[in-house]
């Protein structure tokens, strides 16, 4: 073989090599995007599951019957928020009972998700900040993670108190 064929045998051999990482590189990333698809819904799942079970609580404790007259300073307040005395998941009644809650939940894949929840005041102008008063809007951010997924996946959900 003269110079100018090696040549041009090694450049032949850069470019295979490049377009076979190039390839095997496109590979690997689409496999992270279905695997953070795989493992990512579900923990959507669960994480509005929670949501929709808190949905079902009534929003404060002391709503449960009559409401007292001095709303919203007679709900609970921002420090006592969280399950009572005797509570447990899933057996809560109000909305704030979720506070603090810390699970996990196995999928049907065998998956382990890491579920945890925060409750808190918000104003309604200002939904996304917490607030150190009792107001008429409670904020339940709902998080599930798993070693599978890149980042946690967090949910939230703005409950409301309305009497008729």
């Amino acid at each position: 073989m003269q110079t100018g064929q090696m040549l041009l045998v090694l450049g032949a051999f850069v470019l295979l090599t490049t377009a076979v990482l190039s390839i095997h590189r496109a590979l690997i990333e689409n496999q992270d995007v279905v695997d953070e698809a795989q493992y990512g819904i579900p923990a959507i799942a669960l994480a509005q599951s929670v949501i929709e079970e808190a949905s079902a609580r009534v929003f404060d404790e002391v709503v449960t019957g009559t409401p007292p007259p001095n709303l919203p300073e007679g709900f609970t307040q921002p420090s006592a928020l969280g399950p009572d005395a005797g509570e447990s998941y899933p057996d809560f009644d109000d909305v704030d009972d979720y506070n603090g809650l810390s699970i996990q939940d196995t999928t049907s894949v065998g998956a382990v998700y890491n579920i945890a929840a925060s409750v808190y005041y918000v104003e309604v102008s200002d939904p996304d900040t917490p607030v150190s008063h009792p107001t008429f809007y409670k904020r339940i951010d709902v998080t599930a993670s798993n070693p599978f997924l890149a980042r946690p996946i967090t949910i939230s959900h703005l409950f409301s108190y309305w009497s008729r």
